[in-house]
């Protein structure tokens, strides 16, 4: 048995979760199904679930899927779908997106598996803390993606706790995912390869797989979590596990525009200089966190996930639409040939400052710096506002009225209440 993590499960299986914890639990659930809901629309996501219905026939399915399938492939399309559009949470010090690992399998099974909204929910808590706790030990090694690498263990977490297995056995399928953890690679994100969302999908369906194996009686090495650290990456000794009721799930941001959020405070400083120009400037110097050169670097993006990691094209659209949203990565914006030409007429370069994350934009002898955006610490993104991005996301797929109900169903069901009864 994986024995690091006793406390947390532990924790997890005789306490009460604190009001607020729930409270941003259904906010991250909802945040979640609706990119995932909005994702469906990609032909790409179309044709997975076409796939899944076919090969892997079955009665799971998410609101908004095509047709229904078995229960790891709803979970791995529900979690393919939920990043298409590089929308949705994530947590600054795991560097990565314990929600998109955590959320999908609780959602798929808890209607089989007679789950209240309660259980649904401490799941997706439990598998949000494994994963937030185990990438904020593990500084993953130049050349990987985070995404399905230690979200492994955040899934077969919440898996095996929707699924009722006990401590014991909960403990057994973290610690079994950590001995099967995936080595993804971030080479998808350069060349803009869609297999980049297929990541965090494989992480959940191997989590599944993993718990499945506890309920089964298979075992765990001790010392699985170290040996997965050591194997792909560094410890970080500034980041160590949280104790048991410590949430860093009250960390975490909710995304204000999709993309990668490196390049939001570029955006956040164009809309400032659009404002105060009152156009669109010709030549433009941008300096950002280096951090953001190193992952958000993309110039000239041919596709949407290029797209979706430039920081240039970023701010190109802001200036020139004065907003970001979905529809900034589609490709008829892609080949928008005025958009694409100030796009390379900005100046790209790494800031002085080496700490934090920021952008400096300049422009007709004006300037303006940014180092907060919303959802920073200190900037909470609202339930309120979660609710209005929500509603713009599912309204396109399933309808304003289905929308609607979706979105206060889980907000404010009891949480007594069957999970089968979501709208």
């Amino acid at each position: 048995m994986d024995a690091l993590w006793t406390p947390t499960v532990a924790w997890f299986t005789t306490t009460p979760l604190p009001a607020e914890v729930t409270a941003r639990t259904r906010q991250l659930v909802l945040d979640t199904m609706a990119c995932a809901i909005a994702g469906t629309r990609h032909e790409e996501v179309r044709r997975l679930g076409a796939v899944y219905s076919r090969t892997c026939p079955g009665e799971y399915a998410f609101p908004g899927q095509p047709s229904a399938c078995a229960p790891s492939e709803a979970a791995a399309l529900f979690t393919s779908a939920a990043c298409w559009d590089e929308y949705c949470e994530g947590n600054e010090q795991a560097r990565g997106r314990p929600g998109l690992h955590s959320v999908g399998l609780p959602v798929i099974l808890g209607r089989s598996q007679g789950a209240t909204v309660g259980d649904v929910l401490r799941a997706v808590a439990l598998g949000y803390e494994v994963g937030a706790r185990f990438g904020a030990a593990l500084f993953t090694r130049q050349g990987f993606h985070v995404d399905g690498m230690w979200g492994t263990a955040a899934a077969a977490a919440s898996a095996a706790a929707v699924m009722g297995l006990p401590e014991e056995q909960i403990v057994e399928a973290i610690g079994i995912a950590a001995t099967t953890v995936l080595a993804s690679q971030y080479l998808s994100v350069a060349q803009g390869a869609t297999a980049r969302n297929v990541y965090a999908a494989r992480g959940v369906s191997g989590g599944f797989a993993s718990a499945l194996a506890a309920s089964a009686g298979i075992t765990a090495p001790t010392g699985a979590t170290s040996a997965a650290i050591e194997l792909l990456g560094r410890s970080d000794a500034s980041a160590p596990f949280a104790e048991p009721g410590e949430f860093l799930l009250l960390d975490g941001y909710f995304k204000h525009w999709p993309g990668v959020r490196h390049a939001h405070y570029a955006v956040a400083a164009a809309l400032q200089l659009r404002e105060r120009l009152g156009g669109v400037p010709d030549d433009i110097g941008l300096a950002v966190h280096p951090a953001a050169v190193e992952y958000a670097g993309v110039r000239a993006p041919e596709s949407m996930l290029q797209a979706q990691f430039s920081c240039t094209y970023a701010v190109a659209y802001a200036l020139l639409f004065g907003t970001l949203d979905v529809k900034a990565f589609e490709p008829q914006a892609l080949s928008h040939p005025r958009l694409r030409a100030l796009e390379q007429r900005i100046d790209l370069t790494a800031g002085a400052r080496a700490s934090g994350r920021y952008a400096r934009l300049s422009a007709d002898g004006q300037e303006v710096f940014v180092d907060s955006i919303p959802g920073d610490p200190g900037r909470p993104i609202t339930q309120a506002q979660t609710r209005s991005k929500a509603l713009r996301l599912m309204t396109p797929q399933i309808g304003e009225a289905a929308a609607v109900e979706l979105a206060e169903w889980v907000l404010g069901a009891d949480l007594a209440d069957p999970w089968r009864g979501m709208p």
